[in-house]
């Protein structure tokens, strides 16, 4: 049992291991943009609101672990493409939705980071997997209905499929950490979500035929065929003509600033002497003060080396003297 204990302190001691494995907890509040089928590249109007939780394992000054779930807003339309292509302008769809996102990242730093040793900022590099959950919407006068249900592109049919609300996605990014005390970070992050989804906005492959739609669900053959409400010369069925890109998958980036607090005390960091000031628990120890009773016996045991000092120097001078 000795063995196992003093093993486990060298362990918790190692300068490449404990130095600084702490776990981080925080919040990060910031904005999502989409891209994919109606919306190829940034578009300002786009941007939504996106906010999470995360926790971060400071491994080694530079390698840590991070998990975070986020909830981001993604939405697009063809309205933003107008301007530069007439099969978006004619084609008239648009999307809004709440993406949930669980993920877990490792995390390498550019340049160490070691709040005791005044390494207080650096850059860093992420990649991980995660888990989303994603429902497109779509507004016909005036009321929100869910795309999936609908199977704008025929899934509802026979020998339909409908696509999945769960997918995969794999964040990769950068950021930027800074301590701003011994307790509390400030961090700046972007990141790319490369998903294995082409339905994030109810859009891939090509019309149903909309003679069918219509009989089962009329609703759905509106929000899977929109172009007459702008072109009414465009009305009709357009059954096997392109409605999107099968080939690209979408995907969306978010960006992020983050607050995290430094969580040491119960991870077997006070071992070491050097983290103790880091435990919202950690007070200075008093120098020892000895006690009377001690005081009166040290007194004691000084007075009699005394005594037998001056004895024996009384003895020695007295044999001296009889000598002579």
């Amino acid at each position: 049992m000795k063995l196992r204990t003093l093993f486990i302190y060298m362990i918790l001691l190692s300068p490449s291991i404990a130095f600084s494995q702490y776990l981080e907890a925080g919040i990060s509040g910031g904005f999502s943009q989409y891209f994919g089928d109606l919306q190829y590249g940034y578009e300002a109007r786009e941007n939504n609101a996106t906010f999470g939780i995360f926790a971060r394992y400071n491994l080694k000054r530079q390698v840590a672990l991070k998990a975070h779930f986020s909830q981001a807003t993604l939405s697009g339309t063809d309205a933003t493409q107008r301007q530069t292509n007439s099969f978006e302008s004619n084609r008239n769809l648009s999307f809004q939705s709440k993406l949930y996102e669980l993920a877990i990242q490792g995390e390498w730093n550019i340049t160490k980071f070691d709040i005791r040793d005044d390494q207080v900022t650096a850059p860093y590099l992420f990649a991980g997997i995660a888990g989303i959950y994603n429902n497109p919407r779509a507004e016909l006068d005036g009321k929100w209905y869910d795309l999936q249900s609908m199977g704008t592109e025929g899934q509802t049919l026979e020998g339909g499929k409908k696509y999945s609300k769960v997918n995969v996605a794999f964040p990769v990014g950068v950021g930027l950490k800074v301590s701003l005390s011994e307790r509390i970070n400030i961090g700046f992050e972007f990141g790319l979500r490369l998903t294995t989804s082409d339905y994030l906005d109810d859009v891939s492959g090509t019309y149903p035929n909309l003679a069918l739609l219509e009989e089962l669900n009329p609703i759905a053959s509106q929000l899977s065929f929109r172009s007459p409400e702008i072109l009414p010369q465009l009305a009709g069925n357009p059954v096997g003509k392109p409605r999107g890109n099968p080939n690209d998958k979408d995907g969306y980036f978010i960006g992020n600033i983050t607050f995290s607090f430094n969580l040491v005390e119960g991870y077997d960091l006070e071992f070491d002497e050097r983290l103790r000031k880091f435990s919202p628990n950690y007070k200075p120890k008093a120098p020892k003060m000895p006690s009377l009773k001690s005081s009166k016996r040290e007194l004691r045991k000084e007075e009699k080396i005394r005594d037998k000092a001056r004895s024996d120097r009384f003895g020695a001078d007295a044999k001296k003297k009889k000598k002579k």
